[in-house]
């Protein structure tokens, strides 16, 4: 099926949470009370939600094209009130693709999303090409687009102005990466502009069933908080292996902080505890997540504020390696303290160069750091650190 909205026309979704459906978040198969199916979700969990603006289970060849407008329309009722209180059903997101085959969103002008505004879920072979998303920034949880275990997605030629992340790449919590376990993986993100927001590509934080072969290139990063933004957590499980993440080819233009990599992070009820929070070693266990290779190629940042990298990875399961060449970092000189990772216990940063703890492999080739208030990196526990025509300026 296609359908068309043509340059004028808009499809706006109703204010009333009591005109949305509800999708249970995990129902059992009736012939054998075994198998399960999960219709809801909500950060990460088998969650009953309401259904999305546009909700899709199951289709396949289906395309939404044109030059119309898809809105929301989150703005005209209550949906951003109190946003972390379940209400009957937790929050929609404006597109919902559930188990979804060959779906295309071409030159769509979309927005005012309730939550997210586009949540691929355990789907493949997915295209979104030339489309818009703009959320206000100070929305909550508005993330532009989310692609939730799912295969063979590309994303080209997007603006995204939203109020969280613009693209979080996600692979559920423990339960999903347990019993329904899928990575996302073979996502491609090119020639996008990234405008204000949390974090302009961000893996994780509900990544426990891992993510993997991802490359973003020929990107403008403009005004959010953070450029690359990795996260997970000891209880991720592991399952959760994050590795062959490439960036290339980016400009980014005031990002606070152009690339942070936490394994600390503290969102979530039990973020803040003993175990998630403790900076020491623990014992190597199934509930262990992994980040493996990060890549960082041809990369121009102007306006840094708190550090161009900052990465803390866990002592029991360190980083295995962080690649960067070819990168020129310019600071604002007027920056204040701020604290680039969401973990407790972190301190505030201005113009630092680069903070990497925890880490296996660091390789660091032509790169130069403008207006930094270090003169060399700051590295803790990093097994191997290798610089080729590393400036500080």
């Amino acid at each position: 099926m296609t359908v068309w909205i043509p340059e004028g026309a808009a499809l706006r979704g109703q204010p009333d949470r009591k005109h949305y459906p509800i999708l249970p978040g995990m129902v059992r198969n009736l012939y054998d009370n075994k198998e399960e199916i999960s219709f809801g979700s909500w950060e990460g969990n088998p969650l009953d939600s309401f259904a999305g603006f546009i909700t899709a289970v199951g289709a396949e060849d289906l395309s939404f094209i044109g030059e119309g407008t898809i809105d929301g329309g989150a703005d005209k009722g209550d949906w951003w009130v109190n946003p972390k209180v379940k209400r009957t059903a937790w929050r929609p997101n404006l597109v919902f693709l559930n188990s979804c085959r060959r779906v295309r969103f071409q030159g769509l002008h979309t927005g005012n999303s309730a939550c997210w505004c586009f949540h691929p879920y355990y789907s493949d072979d997915l295209s979104f090409t030339d489309i818009t998303i703009t959320n206000p920034a100070n929305s909550p949880n508005t993330d532009g687009f989310d692609p939730e275990s799912c295969r063979n997605v590309r994303l080209l030629g997007a603006t995204i102005s939203v109020g969280d992340d613009c693209i979080a790449l996600k692979s559920g919590k423990l339960y999903m990466a347990r019993e329904h376990h899928r990575p996302t993986e073979q996502v491609e993100i090119r020639n996008c502009r990234l405008e204000f927001g949390h974090g302009s590509v961000t893996i994780g934080s509900e990544i426990a069933g891992g993510v993997k072969d991802v490359h973003v290139s020929k990107c403008l990063f403009i005004r959010t908080d953070r450029g690359i933004r990795v996260k997970t957590r000891r209880g991720r499980g592991d399952c959760s292996v994050l590795t062959g993440l490439t960036f290339e080819n980016i400009k980014m233009d005031g990002v606070k902080m152009p690339m942070t990599v936490n394994m600390f992070y503290c969102c979530d009820p039990d973020g803040h505890s003993f175990y998630v929070q403790d900076q020491g070693a623990k014992p190597v266990s199934e509930m262990t997540p992994v980040i493996g290779t990060i890549t960082m190629r041809d990369i121009e940042v102007t306006g840094a504020e708190a550090a161009f990298i900052t990465a803390y990875g866990l002592p029991e399961s360190p980083i295995e390696l962080i690649d960067a060449e070819n990168i020129s970092v310019s600071f604002n000189p007027y920056a204040e303290p701020v604290k680039p990772l969401m973990m407790d216990n972190f301190p505030e940063f201005a113009r630092k160069g680069l903070f990497l703890k925890n880490v296996k492999d660091v390789q660091l080739k032509n790169l130069t750091l403008v207006g930094s208030s270090d003169n060399e990196p700051d590295v803790e526990n990093v097994a191997q650190l290798k610089t080729e025509n590393v400036l500080f300026k």
